[in-house]
């Protein structure tokens, strides 16, 4: 049995509510989804529901994304100081489970307080946002484009063409799955909702530009795995694209690392959450 809920976050002077779903018994495992345009906690349900055979899932939509409030500010430094919060809100040590640029928060927060943390599990793990990923580090056009959406008028007429329906499809295609049968209608009407939601577009804006990057270089992000204190788990989809793919490898080549490829892409623990639990739960059974 499944149980819906939000929480209430105060971050500075501002309010925030976040949903999260809990489901299973026996030890903590929290499971956070890649904050990008289109994610949402759903995209963990299949692993989560075989993970809760032996333990307390808590899936969680990151601020700004999902079914959490999006509101119209600069997300840097936030999810980190929310993951921080939310990790307070339990008694014992947990597992942690983290997909794409979640990663980084999970690291980050790790080597804060690692006596909270039991395992930390990366799926998919990014550090670098798409368009810095895909056309080279060129900070100050990033940044010009995040505040052109930002603006009135003309950002949301800019963010409605990367949140269409046909955009939407392809980036789904291109991207995140790779079997084109995965993609129903059905899933694909909730990510274009996931995508529209009001204020969806600062958030997005932020993820796709670099803006909300932890880690300047990649150095600095496998300095952070390499000093991990906790048990360290990497997998990765084998038809991930090429240039995000290259990162992942280069992460799970790090020799504290233990690390699986699984069939799929980059949203590969949805697509076949039945192989991606066993690899995960083979992982967390280790002490």
């Amino acid at each position: 049995m499944s149980v819906s809920e939000t929480v209430e976050w105060l971050d500075g002077e501002r309010r925030w509510r976040v949903a999260y779903d809990q489901l299973g018994q026996g030890p903590p495992c929290l499971c956070l989804p890649a904050p990008s345009t289109i994610s949402t906690r759903r995209e963990m349900r299949g692993l989560a529901e075989r993970l809760a055979t032996a333990r307390t899932i808590t899936c969680v939509d990151w601020p700004g994304f999902g079914e959490s409030d999006r509101a119209p500010v600069r997300y840097r430094g936030v999810h980190t100081r929310f993951l921080l919060a939310f990790l307070a809100r339990f008694q014992e040590g947990v597992d942690v489970i983290a997909a794409g640029h979640g990663a980084s928060y999970a690291l980050e927060v790790a080597r804060t307080i690692p006596e909270k943390l039991r395992h930390l599990v990366l799926l998919a793990p990014t550090w670098r946002g798409p368009l810095p990923t895909a056309m080279g580090p060129h900070p100050r056009v990033w940044s010009a484009l995040e505040s052109v959406v930002r603006a009135p008028l003309v950002g949301p007429a800019l963010y409605s063409l990367n949140s269409s329906r046909p955009f939407v499809r392809w980036m789904m295609r291109r991207h995140v799955y790779a079997e084109p049968a995965h993609i129903t209608a059905e899933l694909l009407d909730d990510r274009v909702r996931t995508a529209h939601r009001p204020n969806a577009r600062f958030a997005a804006a932020a993820f796709v530009t670099g803006e909300m990057d932890l880690f300047p270089t990649r150095e600095r992000f496998l300095e952070a795995a390499r000093g991990c204190p906790v048990p360290l788990f990497v997998a990765l989809g084998s038809r991930t694209p090429p240039k995000s793919l290259a990162e992942m490898k280069a992460l799970a080549a790090l020799p504290a690392v233990q690390s699986a490829t699984l069939p799929g892409s980059l949203a590969f623990y949805d697509e076949h959450p039945s192989e991606s639990a066993a690899a995960v739960a083979a992982f967390l059974a280790r002490e």
